[in-house]
């Protein structure tokens, strides 16, 4: 979800993927490419965020496995109580991927009729598995859509649902819709309420580390929690502790994504973006140059974001020559990319380097 810089102050939005600070990106990313039942992207990347081909932060299976698992149905010739309503989430995730929003939050309230109208012929736990899966979906649909309220609702009824299906507060899967939630609370402007959901999340996390576990996407997860604070902190003009939460993610994400994943490199890229709203130019200037050789070495989609990235930062140090062969660069591959957002403002510092 690598942004742009863009020159108002416009506030952070949720998948994750959608962005704080200075920066502007079509859709930064979204966590999951719909592998998973998280529509995930770092949470205050997610609503403008755009999809990536690997996820940055698998997590969520536990609901997923839970909802009447969904490999061994495919493999049964027989129906069941649950097999329209497993018929109508695939066809809901298709389209939401598809980006037809409308037609998926269609889909899935099918599925929610399809479900109560089954109850009386599933038990308890199987209606529990399923109403709590598809609130999920519907709630990821209204962050996505910016419908904050709707969304809030829908987790705090999936959330509820975890718990009656006996789940510990401290399971992943209810710490990712905790993270959703404070996410949401910061665009709300409800700051309380969204530090009380940071600190519940990275609590809970940094306690199952300490005590051993070792599961890579427990870590991953923690590494999420840091980067969408740091971008609320952004945000807020608190900067330094945005740092320092961004320092800690880019250690996890160096030590548990293998090499080659685009995420270090979005996260390289945001630690860039607080150094220029702080006027460290040269701090950001060495942040989007590592990021600029690791998204050529590894043939990453986010290249033009970066070369124009930096191009901005040299013109900043009064580098002329260096911000336009490196302008030149981002247009070249957004062009080879189709990235109008780049490309609209690429035009924009040609004129400033003119003037020089």
């Amino acid at each position: 979800m690598a942004t742009v810089f863009a020159k108002t102050h416009k506030a952070s939005c949720l998948c994750f993927y959608k962005i704080a600070g200075f920066f502007v990106r079509k859709k930064p990313f979204q966590l999951v490419k719909e592998k998973t039942r998280f529509v995930y992207s770092a949470i205050f990347a997610s609503i403008q965020s755009q999809t990536i081909t690997k996820p940055w932060y698998v997590g969520g299976v536990s609901l997923l496995v839970s909802f009447l698992n969904f490999t061994k149905q495919e493999n049964k010739s027989e129906q069941t109580p649950d097999s329209k309503i497993i018929d109508y989430l695939k066809r809901g995730v298709l389209e939401q991927t598809r980006g037809s929003y409308d037609i998926a939050g269609s889909i899935y309230h099918e599925a929610l009729y399809e479900a109560q109208k089954q109850k009386p012929k599933m038990t308890q736990i199987q209606y529990l598995q399923a109403v709590s899966y598809i609130y999920d979906r519907l709630a990821n649909l209204a962050l996505i859509e910016g419908k904050f309220d709707v969304a809030d609702a829908l987790f705090k009824e999936t959330m509820k649902g975890c718990l009656l299906l006996g789940m510990k507060r401290n399971d992943n899967a209810i710490i990712e819709i905790s993270l959703k939630m404070a996410a949401i609370y910061g665009k709300q402007g409800k700051k309380i309420e969204c530090q009380a959901g940071f600190s519940f999340c990275q609590h809970s996390l940094e306690t199952k580390i300490q005590d051993g576990d070792s599961d890579t996407d427990t870590h991953l997860l923690y590494a999420m929690v840091l980067e969408s604070e740091a971008r609320y902190l952004t945000d807020q003009q608190e900067f330094s502790a945005a740092i320092a939460n961004y320092e800690k993610a880019i250690k996890i994400s160096q030590d548990h994504l293998e090499k080659g994943h685009p995420q270090r490199a979005v996260l390289m890229n945001d630690l860039a973006t607080v150094y220029n709203l702080m006027e460290d130019y040269q701090k950001s200037c060495a942040l989007l140059f590592e990021a600029v050789n690791y998204a050529l070495e590894n043939n990453l989609a986010d290249l033009a974001t970066y070369h124009y990235n930096l191009a901005e930062v040299y013109f900043k140090l009064k580098q002329h020559d260096k911000a336009s062969q490196t302008l030149k660069l981002a247009v070249k591959e957004a062009e080879n990319n189709s990235d109008s957002i780049v490309l609209e403002k690429a035009k924009k510092l040609r004129y400033q380097l003119k003037g020089q």
